[in-house]
């Protein structure tokens, strides 16, 4: 294409175009561009491009341009341009080469566009833009512009505080979960971007707030679309909203399980719109009976009143108690008390319904009439008490037999409020009735007295009756009681004393003397109470106290006489007397002494009055005195003491004395009295006896035996503490408890009962020395020997045993080791005159062994050979028998050896599948030889093993035994047998098969050799053996 045709074609074209030599002149400009510069094409033909350029740095552009296109590249920028009158516009430059026909450069175009207008607008937008940010700074909500990238493009203030993080460079994922490298698989936001269309959801921040998030499709001032979130913090609401939801169910749960019953009224259509169901349990309708009510249907008229009105006056705004009481009519059509609470609901300022609470307070209004009643009661019975104690306090203070009776009968006559009261004598001996004293009520007019003495016939009818069935009669002038008028008598009564209502109240003193409460109501017709009647019974019984008063006072007179006269019989009895007898008082001061203290004591009467009782007591017995009578004093009750009390020479006498207290009316002591008597004869008689007893007991507990006495029975009746140790009782079990045939062994019983009861026939014809064996409180059996003597004048005899376990056990233990020994030394005699032929007879079996034409004899040889090294074994084990085999001994470990044979027992174990455990204590070492020690453990250790099943667990123990050491080695087998237990280590005595019975006999030699003991102990679990080395 030939320059000229790009001139012709970019004539036309809307932008500027200026096309330049390489040299820089301009060569073409369109008409584009004389319009956007203001100047003619002749006068820019020729000249440079620089003198549009407006920027203050126009060379160092003008530079950048010619360096961009040498190295073949387009330039493209905004530059500043000036017309050619002066004014300037902004104008988008794009310059690049343009190449001939072999691509070399040969011109260069620029093409200009004038973007002053697109820019002014584009500013503009901007600031646009940056206000509305300023104000979507300041809402109280999270704003930010999210695009499609993820990328948060701006972020409000709020934003920035209460999400966290910083508001630049961030991705909408790193917010909505705080930590996460990569965009949510579900973004709410993307939505926008796919549909265009507006969204809402909830979101909760990493902090725990919940907000509303609104999301609106949002482009830039570069048409780039954006989404714009907006989110409302909502935390508050929700919590309201939950805290009402659980309002609300917690008033559904207390609605329906409520102990009170509950239901909502609507008063504008007045039904029932909600019940529970402890309201319709109250009144025993369903769901849909209660409903079709009228809510005044459940109402007594009474309570639909006073409802009406608390609902009008409500309704009229005033104050109306929330809480009141109502009787509510049940569907069987009882009326029960109900408490209600009602909170009304309003509308529009007006109450169109009420929740009501209600209670059954029925019982509680029951209680509150009985409360009622029973405070009346106990006003009564207040006043009826008081009264009954003005009675008490009359007859108390007043000792005239008229002054306590009138004071009764006012007290009676006021208390019940009659218009007369009176009390008779009803004496059927003189047939007549006497009254005895009246009251008056001074308020009650025309009241007349009536204080005389009637015959009989006037009371006979009710008198009688009241007497034989012990019962008051109530009567009225016009109903007379039919037991008052079998004669006629009720009706003349009436008549006489011009009464309307009478009550009669008859009551005995010691059923001899028969009295009658009389009380009159003369103005009115009267009907008398039960608690009326039980008051007027506890008054008659302060009559007879009154009447018994009287007649106490009586016989007191004649028992102070009768006193007077005892008292001097008595000081008759007490001059006369043997025993001593002194009267002291509340300090025991003497006031009083017979006369028998001079004979015994030596002291006139006279000089013992005003002395202590104590001044004549021994030192030493004064504080065993002193305890019976603190005790004595402390109980209320007599006592008796045994001490020494001086004579008047100064020399003490043992008496016994026995005292008692004087006591007053409250109890208090007053005085004491003692009698005394000398005992001295028989106190040393007494000690001289218990002289000899005590010489017997220390003889008896002294004996160096286990001792005891029985009787004939053979009940035991006294042991020793020998006996006790020996039994394993206390003495107190076995004395008077046991018999001796109890401590035998069966076996040995039948001789020692046998010889027991011979001896009580022939004592000198029975052995005195048996041995049996005795078996303890824990079922050991121990060896004694009882000498046995019978108590001369007496069926008990005198036992004496010697626990001899030990001797015998000593005899057996060198019985055997002496037979040990005896093997010893004859094998040491013969050991070599065996062991040399057997020698030979092996060495020549080995030799025929070894040639070619025995091969056919060689197992037959082999065995030879076994068996002669077996019984060169058993020469061997004999050799160790011997009690003065020479040994080698050293100070050594015990724990040290077995840990150095553990290998090789294990080893043993391991061939049959069992088990070694070691539990090594810390130990003392022993002198011992060392290689006798190891035949002894791996003897020990191979016969356990050889007694255990496959499986077993073998346990080797060592520790101190009191100050020796002590070794045990434990076995899971079967046990040993009895017999064989007998006889354990004696030599060719064994239960195995192919056992020599030599392998314990050498323990027991080594054993013996070390100054060692060998205990076994063995059951059906297993076997033990302990060997403990004495010190």
């Amino acid at each position: 294409m030939t320059q000229q045709t790009l001139a012709l074609l970019g004539e036309n074209l809307p932008n500027a175009i200026i096309i330049t030599d390489l040299d820089g002149l301009i060569t073409f400009v369109n008409k584009a561009a004389e319009q956007c510069t203001g100047y003619l094409r002749h006068e820019l033909i020729g000249k440079s491009p620089i003198i549009f350029n407006n920027e203050p740095n126009a060379d160092d552009i003008q530079q950048e341009i010619i360096n961009c296109l040498k190295n073949s590249h387009n330039w493209r920028g905004e530059l500043s341009q000036k017309r050619k009158d002066g004014s300037t516009y902004l104008a988008e430059v794009k310059v690049f080469s343009i190449p001939d026909e072999q691509g070399v450069p040969n011109a260069f175009a620029s093409i200009q566009q004038n973007i002053t207008v697109s820019k002014q607008a584009q500013k503009m937008a901007e600031i646009e833009q940056q206000r509305l940010f300023s104000v979507l700074d300041e809402l109280p909500a999270l704003v930010y512009l999210q695009a499609p990238d993820y990328t948060i493009r701006f972020a409000n203030r709020y934003f920035g505080e209460h999400i966290g993080v910083s508001r630049e460079n961030l991705h909408c994922y790193e917010i909505v979960a705080q930590g996460n490298n990569e965009p949510c698989k579900h973004c709410q936001t993307l939505k926008v971007f796919e549909t265009g269309c507006a969204l809402e959801y909830e979101w909760t921040s990493p902090k725990g707030r919940t907000y509303q998030m609104y999301c609106y499709p949002f482009y830039d001032i570069d048409d780039t679309m954006l989404t714009l979130v907006l989110g409302i913090d909502i935390t508050e609401r929700k919590q309201a909203e939950e805290k009402l939801r659980a309002s609300e169910e917690k008033y559904r749960q207390i609605f329906k399980y409520a102990p009170a019953g509950i239901y909502e009224i609507d008063f504008v259509n007045q039904k029932f719109v909600n019940a529970n169901d402890v309201i319709l349990e109250y009144l025993g309708y369903t769901k849909e009976e209660f409903y079709a009510l009228n809510p005044f249907e459940i109402l007594t008229p009474e309570s639909r009143k006073h409802f009406r009105n608390r609902l009008k006056n409500h309704f009229l705004g005033s104050k109306v108690p929330m809480v009141t009481e109502f009787k509510i009519r049940t569907k069987d059509g009882r009326e029960i008390w109900s408490i209600i609470n009602a909170r009304f609901m309003y509308k529009n300022g007006n109450p169109v319904g009420a929740t009501v609470v209600a209670h059954d307070i029925t019982e509680r209004k029951n209680l509150e009439v009985q409360l009622i009643e029973q405070k009346k009661r106990l006003e009564e019975q207040l006043l009826y008490s008081n009264a009954l104690n003005q009675i008490a306090e009359n007859i108390i203070i007043n000792s005239d037999t008229n002054t306590i009776l009138s004071n009764t009968a006012a007290i009676i006559g006021k208390t019940l409020a009659v218009d007369r009261s009176l009390i008779y004598d009803i004496d059927f001996g003189h047939y007549h009735v006497k009254g005895l004293s009246e009251w008056l009520n001074p308020e009650s007019p025309g009241i007349t007295p009536t204080l005389d003495t009637y015959s009989l016939d006037t009371f006979i009818g009710g008198s009688t009756f009241m007497l034989e069935h012990r019962e008051w009669i109530e009567s009225h002038f016009d109903c007379v009681n039919p037991q008052a008028v079998n004669d006629g008598s009720g009706e003349v009564l009436h008549n006489y004393m011009h009464i309307k209502s009478g009550l009669w109240y008859p009551f005995s003193f010691r059923d001899r003397a028969y009295y009658c409460l009389v009380f009159n109501q003369v103005m009115y017709r009267r009907t008398w109470k039960q608690d009326e009647i039980n008051f007027l019974k506890a008054a008659a019984r302060q009559v007879e106290i009154a009447i018994q008063k009287i007649d106490m006072q009586n016989k007191r007179d004649r028992a102070e006489k009768a006193l007077r006269d005892n008292e001097e019989r008595l000081r008759i009895i007490t001059d006369n007397m043997l025993d001593m007898l002194c009267l002291t008082d509340e300090n025991f001061i003497i006031r009083y002494a017979s006369p028998s203290y001079k004979k015994w004591l030596g002291f006139k009467p006279t000089d013992l009055v005003g002395s202590s009782i104590f001044e004549f007591t021994h030192s030493d017995d004064l504080p065993g005195v002193m305890a019976v009578v603190n005790e004595a004093l402390m109980t209320k009750s007599s006592g008796k003491a045994i001490f020494r009390c001086r004579h008047r020479n100064g020399s003490y006498l043992w008496i016994e004395c026995s005292g008692s207290l004087l006591l007053d009316e409250k109890g208090n002591v007053t005085g004491t009295v003692f009698c005394s008597r000398d005992i001295t004869a028989s106190k040393i008689a007494e000690e001289r006896i218990k002289e000899s007893e005590s010489l017997y007991r220390t003889i008896f507990e002294n004996t160096g035996t286990a001792t005891i006495i029985s009787l004939e029975d053979t009940t035991i009746e006294l042991v020793n503490t020998g006996f006790a140790k020996l039994s394993g009782y206390a003495k107190g079990e076995i004395e008077g408890e046991k018999s001796w045939i109890e401590f035998v062994l069966p076996e040995d019983l039948d001789e020692l009962v046998k010889c027991h009861f011979d001896r009580l026939l022939e004592p000198d014809m029975v052995p005195t020395r048996f041995e049996f064996r005795f078996v303890d409180k824990l079922k050991n059996i121990r060896n004694v020997l009882m000498s046995v003597a019978p108590i001369p004048g007496t069926h008990k005899h005198v036992g004496s045993l010697l626990d001899i376990t030990e001797i015998i056990k000593f005899q057996e233990e060198m019985t055997r080791l002496e037979r040990l020994n005896l093997v010893g030394q004859m094998a040491a005699g013969i050991g070599h005159e065996v062991r040399n032929p057997m020698t030979t007879v092996r060495g020549f079996l080995q030799m025929f062994a070894e040639k070619k034409e025995f091969n056919a004899n060689k197992p037959h040889f082999e065995l030879m050979i076994e068996e002669l090294d077996r019984a060169n074994s058993i020469i061997t084990q004999f050799l160790s028998l011997a009690k003065n085999k020479p040994i080698k001994k050293g100070m050594h470990d015990f724990n040290v050896i077995i840990k150095r044979l553990y290998p090789l027992i294990q080893a043993d174990a391991f061939k049959f599948n069992m088990s070694v455990k070691l539990e090594l204590n810390e130990i003392a070492n022993i002198y011992a030889d060392e290689k006798e020690i190891c035949q002894l453990i791996l003897n020990l250790t191979r016969n356990g093993i050889e007694a255990m099943s496959p499986g077993g667990n073998l346990t080797i123990k060592t520790f101190m035994n009191g100050e020796n050491m002590a070794l045990a080695i434990q076995d899971e087998g079967c046990g040993i047998k009895p017999k064989v237990l007998e006889t354990l280590g004696t030599p060719f005595v064994t239960d195995k098969d192919n056992g020599t019975g030599l392998g314990l006999a050498v323990c027991y030699s080594v054993a013996a050799r070390h100054n060692a003991i060998i205990h076994v102990k063995t059951d059906s679990t297993g076997t033990t053996f302990f060997v403990t080395f004495n010190k």
